[in-house]
């Protein structure tokens, strides 16, 4: 993650969170263009680069 919350994916840059500055973070394919975002162990979200959305983890959903 950058000092200013985004990361790269292939030649883009995508916000996520200021809250991760200098945090490593990953990047799985879960499907064609779809990607799970994860922080150690816990998926914060999933980013579709074809119209460059970051959601919610599938987990999280309607516990906040």
């Amino acid at each position: 993650m950058s000092n200013a919350g985004c990361f790269r994916l292939h030649s883009g840059q995508q916000f996520l969170s200021q809250a991760l500055n200098g945090e490593h973070i990953g990047l799985e394919e879960a499907q064609d263009g779809i990607w799970n975002i994860v922080y150690y162990e816990p998926s914060l979200g999933r980013f579709d680069q074809r119209n460059k959305t970051i959601t919610g983890a599938p987990a999280l959903r309607g516990k906040c």
